[in-house]
């Protein structure tokens, strides 16, 4: 993995190379890379899977996009403090929870439900903004025609 400082020539991060800041493990872990960060956040990707837990009989749960937010978020964050692109205040947290979801949005500008095993979804984690030990921060899922499927404001409680 290499990471420069300009934007353009950032490599995006695998998942596996995280692992160890954050506390899911597979089947669980549900994004595959990183693929860029700035100063508030950054994106992540991962690609459908047939059979994967974030798949109900009609396709990607509500619930599911919620945690793929929460999920970017965390690996968006252990991407940073792997980087060195984040303060040393700020490096990841033993123990990190979901305290509240506002403003969720499901669009059905593209239905999740019609996701295909093969297609790629984006993640995108804007605007953090640290409060002692509550993160707030809001939170896109784009397909791969960068169509929305959702969004929500999210605050994690860490410790």
């Amino acid at each position: 993995m290499t990471v420069d400082s300009d934007a353009d020539t950032f490599r995006p991060i695998s998942t596996l190379a995280l692992r160890e800041a954050l506390p899911h493990r597979p089947p669980m872990v549900w994004i595959d890379e990183v693929t860029s960060l700035h100063t508030q956040g950054g994106e992540c990707a991962l690609t459908v899977q047939a059979g994967a837990l974030y798949l109900g009989p009609a396709g990607l749960r509500r619930s599911s996009l919620i945690e793929l937010m929460a999920q970017a978020y965390g690996f968006v964050r252990a991407a940073r403090a792997l980087t060195g692109t984040i303060a040393a205040a700020e490096q990841a947290p033993k123990r990190a929870f979901l305290a509240a979801i506002q403003n969720a949005e499901f669009f059905r500008s593209e239905s999740a439900a019609s996701l295909q095993p093969g297609a790629r979804l984006r993640v995108t984690v804007e605007g953090e903004r640290q409060l002692g030990p509550i993160t707030m921060f809001t939170a896109q899922v784009r397909s791969s025609s960068d169509q929305v499927l959702a969004s929500a404001r999210l605050k994690v409680f860490a410790e």
